[in-house]
């Protein structure tokens, strides 16, 4: 049966252009700014949302708003001025600042980092209550991290007749924390050079591993998955018969544990199912990739690098580093309604996923990490302490670079060339070199410029929070409104 909505949706998404968007103008903004109240409504006048997320969202409206500052540009050759409005920077969902973010990161690992050795990804994924504990909890993700890259680091090791001390095996790991719905999925991608270091006197060498048989698989998933539960139970987040018992206290409880299973947290859908449509197959399509999978956990090992293949290795490192969200594949059904295409149909025949205003903020909210939570990771001879780093790495040699705090990063005007091919260095009348003249913050000043040079941009409005009314039964114990540790 193929549903009528998803005939709509595939038009929309496959047969028109897509349109250029202003930041101002983007749908992801404009939906934020109509219904963010009401969502804090829905929960106790944001009271259980923490002050780390009220913060993300604050800045993603401010992203690329010229009334909250700018960097005034003039071009010495036709006279010209313009204007660069200042980024929000920020991790949590915001597409623009993601893709800068992700190119800025995948060019690092492929040109300063990995060097031309193969690449083996390895991917982890668990169980719903162990992600709903990783959802905001960044000391259960590192520790359930260190047994994941320690026990493949290990496999490396025993291919080797040299004692273990003198041998070294490295990897980068990226925690990613959602789904193709939006749903939040914690789970883990490391790339570990495909083989292990070794010293031969003074000299270091590489031997290359093969690729881990289904034994062997299955073998490396039952240790996880045995040490992960034995940690979860010493730490008490569990029971021995993995009942969830002594759980931490969570502000957000709610709306992780529902984006978990697939469900709605909040206003007139709560507790139910997520929407998705597309096709109903009769037999779902088995996975031939070689994954295996033991008590809700997952682990693949299937894609495989070589080491001259850098344009693919950055490909690899975009994928896994890229963020939740693309304009490209959010569509508006109506102004209650949005949905997602799906890069790939899901084994069951879903194409979309449709969620109401409420209920993509909602989603989106849930996916924004913890407070200074590293989601990228270093391991083995990767580390920033290990001895062998300067050795093994591709490139030690810092770029020249006086304008750029980081000089082993791009700058940020390098960063929208590469990711949007715009170069925000250049005139657009004449092509000419631009040089910045001001830094423009947000003030009275701002709007004067802006109004002389004939452009208009105003600081977001949005309406006052209704007075919170007294606590129901559900949330007498005070507990409930405590904030993240202060340890975060």
């Amino acid at each position: 049966m193929f549903h009528f909505c998803t005939l709509l949706f595939l038009v929309q998404s496959h047969l028109s252009l897509p349109k250029l968007e202003t930041r101002e103008s983007c749908l992801i903004r404009s939906i934020f700014l109509k219904h963010l109240n009401e969502f804090y409504s829905e929960n106790n006048n944001s009271e259980r949302i923490p002050n780390f997320v009220k913060k993300e969202v604050d800045d993603f409206l401010k992203c690329g708003v010229l009334a909250y500052g700018f960097i005034r540009l003039f071009c010495k050759n036709c006279q010209s001025t313009q204007t660069l409005a200042f980024s929000c920077k920020r991790r949590g969902f915001c597409p623009s600042c993601l893709a800068r973010r992700m190119n800025d990161s995948a060019i690092f690992l492929d040109e300063r980092v990995f060097p031309e050795k193969p690449v083996r990804q390895w991917v982890l994924s668990f169980p719903f209550f162990i992600r709903y504990l990783m959802a905001y909890d960044p000391k259960i993700v590192t520790a359930i991290l260190r047994i994941h890259n320690q026990v493949i680091a290990r496999w490396y090791k025993k291919k080797s007749s040299f004692n273990q001390k003198d041998i070294k095996v490295g990897a980068v790991s990226v925690v990613q924390r959602f789904g193709g719905a939006l749903n939040v999925n914690p789970h883990f991608h490391s790339l570990f050079v495909d083989g292990y270091y070794y010293k031969d006197g003074a000299k270091l060498k590489f031997q290359k591993s093969r690729q881990p048989s289904q034994k062997e698989m299955e073998d490396l998933l039952k240790l996880v998955v045995k040490r992960t539960i034995r940690l979860l139970t010493k730490k008490a987040y569990i029971e021995a018969d993995f009942a969830h018992e002594g759980i931490l206290l969570n502000p957000m409880s709610d709306l992780h544990s529902q984006s978990v299973v697939y469900r709605i947290a909040v206003g007139k859908r709560a507790g139910e199912k997520v929407q998705l449509y597309g096709y109903e197959l009769e037999e779902p399509k088995r996975n031939s990739s070689g994954g295996v999978s033991l008590m809700g956990f997952n682990i693949h090992a299937g894609v495989f690098i070589k080491g001259s293949d850098r344009e693919k290795l950055q490909g690899l490192c975009r994928y896994i580093l890229r963020g939740p969200i693309s304009r490209q594949r959010l569509i508006k059904v109506s102004d209650d309604k949005v949905a997602i295409r799906f890069k790939k149909m899901w084994t069951s025949g879903a194409t979309h996923v449709v969620y109401s205003n409420i209920e993509f903020i909602e989603k989106l909210v849930a996916l924004i990490p913890p407070a200074r939570a590293n989601l990228v990771r270093y391991h083995g001879f990767f580390a920033p302490n290990s001895k062998w780093r300067k050795e093994i790495v591709r490139d030690q040699t810092p770029k020249k670079d006086k304008k750029v705090s980081n000089p082993n990063r791009l700058s940020w005007a390098e960063l929208m060339k590469r990711t949007f091919g715009i170069d925000p260095e250049r005139c657009k009348k004449c092509g000419s070199k631009l040089k910045a003249i001001a830094i423009i913050k947000y003030g009275p000043l701002v709007q004067e410029i802006l109004s002389s040079l004939g452009i208009t941009s105003y600081p977001v409005k949005l309406r006052p929070l209704l007075k919170r009314g007294p606590p129901s039964s559900h949330y007498e114990d005070s507990s409930e409104y405590s904030q993240i540790p202060q340890d975060w």
